[in-house]
C-alpha cells in the first residue's frame, strides 16, 4: 500500500468511493460497517487539499481509501460540518476552549470494503499527521450516533476522545478530538 498526498488525478475515484459509502446509497445493513454523512464533490476535495490535506491509500493504482482534512473555521461549510465546527470551537477540550487552539476538521475517511480491518485506517492517519505536524495543535471530528463501527474504529484504534455532542435535524452526532500527534 502506497499513502500519500492526493493529486487532482485521485479526485474523482475519491469521489466514486465516498459516494458508493454515503448513507444513502447502502442498505441498512451494508451501513452497520459504516458510512460517510456528508456527500462531497471533487471540487470539495480539491478545496480540501489546498486548505489541509487529503490523503490516499494507493493499492495497484486505485484508490483504496482516503482521509481529508479541512479548516475548521470558515464560511460555506454543510450544516453538520458547521455545527461540528462551531460544537468544538464553544468547547472545552484538555483544559482550554476549542477556538484557543490550532485545530483542524479530519475526515471523512472512507475505505473500501475490501481493506477494511488492513491497518489502512492507521497509514492514512499516520500520513496525515505527517502533513499537519507543526501547523495544528488538534484534529476534530464528528461521527453519527447510529455509525457504532466507525465510532469504535475512531475512539478504541485512532485514540478520540469524545468531547461533546450534536444535533443537526434531528439527527444526533458525536464530536471528537485528539492531539496530532
Amino acid at each position: 500500500m502506497e499513502y500519500r498526498l492526493a493529486r487532482p488525478l485521485d479526485f474523482d475515484a475519491i469521489v466514486r468511493l465516498a459516494d458508493a459509502n454515503h448513507f444513502d446509497n447502502l442498505t441498512p445493513d451494508q451501513r452497520q460497517d459504516g458510512f460517510l454523512t456528508v456527500r462531497l464533490t471533487g471540487e470539495d476535495f480539491a478545496r480540501m487539499a489546498r486548505e489541509v490535506a487529503v490523503v490516499v491509500g494507493i493499492n495497484d493504482g486505485r484508490v483504496a481509501g482516503f482521509l481529508g482534512a479541512e479548516w475548521i473555521d470558515k464560511a460555506g461549510m454543510p450544516p453538520v460540518i458547521a455545527a461540528a465546527a462551531r460544537t468544538f470551537l464553544d468547547s472545552h477540550y484538555r483544559g482550554k476552549l476549542g477556538r484557543q487552539w490550532r485545530a483542524f476538521l479530519e475526515g471523512p475517511l472512507c475505505i473500501a470494503p475490501q481493506y477494511r480491518g488492513k491497518g489502512l485506517r492507521r497509514g492514512l492517519h499516520k500520513t496525515l499527521m505527517n502533513e499537519v505536524r507543526g501547523r495544528y495543535d488538534v484534529a476534530v471530528s464528528f461521527i453519527a450516533f447510529d455509525n457504532p463501527r466507525s465510532y469504535h474504529g475512531a475512539t478504541a484504534h485512532g485514540g478520540e476522545d469524545e468531547i461533546g455532542a450534536f444535533e443537526v435535524s434531528g439527527k444526533r452526532y458525536h464530536l471528537l478530538a485528539f492531539a496530532v500527534d
